[in-house]
C-alpha cells in the first residue's frame, strides 16, 4: 500500500510540536528552503560574480515576479529585510514638526507603535490612535494637522481585516500620506496593490508567503519615491533612474538569498497554500473553542488567523506553559487588559491540532479542584 502523503512533510517543522503560530514568523517549506540554500552556495562559489555581475538582474527578476503576484509595478517595489525596517524608513523620511499628527489605530503591531512613539519624541508630532475598525470612525479623528495615516491591512494584535482601500482613498483626497502595514497580507489575501491605492504598502514575504526570513518588500507610489530617504545610505544611494529601488535595497555585502528565493515561495503557495481549507478549519476552531468556553474575540473574518478570549492570566507564563507542558506553540497576549490567544491556521495544520489546543486550554483554566 502506498504511503499517505501529508503536506506536513513539505515543512521542516518539529513534528513533536503543535504549530499554531504561523502568523508570527511563518515557516519556510522544504523545497523553498532548498532553493534558499542553493542560492547561498552559488553566492559562496563566486561572491564577486554574484555581487558585481549577476545580482542586479537577479533582483530585478524577483521584483518582476513579485509585482505580477501582488498586482503592482515592479519599478515601484524595493526588497527590504522586514516590515519593521520598511516602516522605520518611511517614518524617518517624514518632515514633521510640533503640531503635526500621524493618524493610526489601536490595532497596530507593537514594533510599529514603538516606531511611531520614537518619531513623535524626535519631532514633537502627535500620534493619534483612533478606536474602532470602520473607515469613517477611524477617519473622523483626522484633521488639518494630519500628515500621515499608518494602518494595518490585517491587524497583528487583534487579527482584523481593516478597510485599507477606503482609508487610502480618504487620505488621498485630503492630501495625507497613506502607509499600509501589510505584514500579514502576502500569501494570506489575494492582493491587488494597485487597487488598494496606498502611497506606501509594506509586506512581509516570510510569513504567509512562506519565504525564508529577511524577505520583505515596500511598494511606493512613483510621486512619493524621491522623498523616501534610505535608512542606510550606501552604494545604491542616488543610482538608477529613478534612484528609489537601488537606494532602498542597501547594495552591500550581505546575503541576498532570501530575496532570491521569493519566486520559489510564490510557486509553492500557488499550489499548496490551501487558503479555503485553512479558513474552513479556523471556522471549525471557532466552534470548538466557543464550546469549551473560549469565545472568539471578533466576528468571523475571511482570514486564517483569529483571537479567542481566555480567563485572566499571566500571558507570557501561559504561552510558556503551553509550549513546555503541552508542546503547543500559540501565543497568549494582552490587548486592552484582556488576555487573548491567537490561533493561526497554516497549510500544515489539521483538526487534531485544534483539538489539542482546546484540551490544553481546558486543563490550564480548569476550576480549582476539578479533575484534569
Amino acid at each position: 500500500m502506498p504511503e499517505t502523503f501529508s503536506i506536513r512533510d513539505l515543512f521542516l517543522l518539529d513534528p513533536a510540536i503543535t504549530h499554531l503560530n504561523h502568523g508570527a514568523f511563518g515557516a519556510c517549506p522544504r523545497p523553498v528552503f532548498e532553493v534558499y540554500q542553493a542560492w547561498q552556495r552559488e553566492l559562496e562559489r563566486s561572491p564577486s560574480a554574484m555581487f558585481d555581475t549577476r545580482l542586479a538582474d537577479n533582483l530585478a527578476h524577483v521584483r518582476t515576479l513579485l509585482g505580477a503576484y501582488l498586482v503592482a509595478q515592479a519599478d515601484d517595489l524595493a526588497l527590504v529585510l522586514n516590515a519593521t525596517v520598511a516602516m522605520s524608513t518611511v517614518l524617518r523620511s517624514l518632515r514633521l514638526s510640533p503640531g503635526d499628527d500621524i493618524l493610526t489605530t489601536e490595532h497596530e503591531y507593537g514594533a510599529v507603535d514603538k516606531a511611531l512613539d520614537f518619531i513623535a519624541a524626535r519631532t514633537g508630532a502627535r500620534i493619534v490612535r483612533a478606536p474602532g475598525t470602520c473607515a469613517s470612525e477611524i477617519w473622523s479623528h483626522a484633521s488639518e494637522r494630519t500628515k500621515a495615516l499608518v494602518v494595518s491591512h490585517i491587524s497583528s494584535p487583534t487579527a482584523l481585516l481593516m478597510p485599507v482601500e477606503e482609508l487610502c482613498r480618504l487620505a488621498r483626497q485630503a492630501g495625507v500620506l497613506s502607509v499600509v502595514d501589510g505584514a500579514h497580507a502576502p500569501g494570506h489575501l489575494a492582493l491587488d496593490l494597485d487597487a488598494v491605492g496606498a502611497d506606501v504598502y509594506i509586506g512581509n514575504c516570510h510569513k504567509w508567503l512562506c519565504a525564508p526570513k529577511a524577505a520583505a518588500f515596500m511598494q511606493v507610489r512613483r510621486e512619493i519615491q524621491p522623498a523616501l530617504e534610505p535608512l542606510a545610505p550606501g552604494w545604491g544611494t542616488g543610482e538608477g533612474d529613478p534612484p528609489y529601488e537601488p537606494s532602498q535595497d542597501w547594495r552591500s555585502a550581505r546575503d541576498p538569498s532570501a530575496y532570491l528565493s521569493i519566486p520559489a515561495a510564490i510557486s509553492f503557495v500557488s499550489v499548496h497554500a490551501r487558503n479555503p481549507e485553512c479558513r474552513d478549519l479556523l471556522l471549525t476552531a471557532r466552534g470548538l473553542m466557543a464550546e469549551a468556553g473560549f469565545e472568539p474575540f471578533a466576528e468571523p473574518q475571511p482570514l486564517q488567523m483569529a483571537y479567542f478570549r481566555v480567563p485572566a492570566c499571566d500571558a507570557a507564563a501561559t504561552t510558556a506553559r503551553l509550549r513546555a507542558e503541552f508542546a503547543i506553540d500559540a501565543p497568549v497576549r494582552m490587548w486592552k487588559k484582556q488576555p487573548l490567544i491567537r490561533v493561526s491556521v497554516a497549510p500544515y495544520n489539521d483538526l487534531h491540532d485544534i483539538e489539542r489546543l482546546v484540551r490544553a486550554l481546558t486543563t490550564i483554566f480548569a476550576p480549582p479542584g476539578k479533575a484534569r
